[in-house]
């Protein structure tokens, strides 16, 4: 099963053939963790953005050619592009809510001061 193309997976799992969308997490996680983790860092963000592309995947297949080449990967690249956007969107949360909490900060050290 492994030998098969990642297309030819993903219909079979969307068929109800089981383990076959395991073999495709297996195939594609650990690239995955490695794009996300050069964008986030190493951490638990990370692994949350792959867990859920994987999600994304299962809700919303991207529909595939029959037949790919290995040049067109059109499923690793879709897969790269969601964990990519899961990652910019991350990074813009976590720097709002690092602004709020710098915010809050600085009220309370001036609430404070002033008593």
């Amino acid at each position: 099963m492994n030998d098969r193309p990642d297309s030819a997976l993903l219909r079979a799992w969307q068929a109800g053939e089981a383990g076959t969308f395991e073999v495709l997490v297996d195939r594609h996680q650990a690239a995955l963790l490695r794009h996300a983790r050069a964008f986030l860092g190493a951490g638990r963000s990370a692994e949350d953005v792959v867990q859920e592309t994987f999600l994304r995947l299962a809700e919303k297949p991207p529909r595939l050619p029959e037949e790919e080449s290995v040049e067109g990967a059109p499923l690793a690249s879709w897969l790269h592009r969601v964990t990519r956007n899961l990652c910019m969107d991350t990074t813009r949360t976590e720097a709002r809510r690092r602004r709020r909490e710098e915010k809050v900060a600085s009220s309370e050290a001036t609430v404070g001061g002033i008593g």
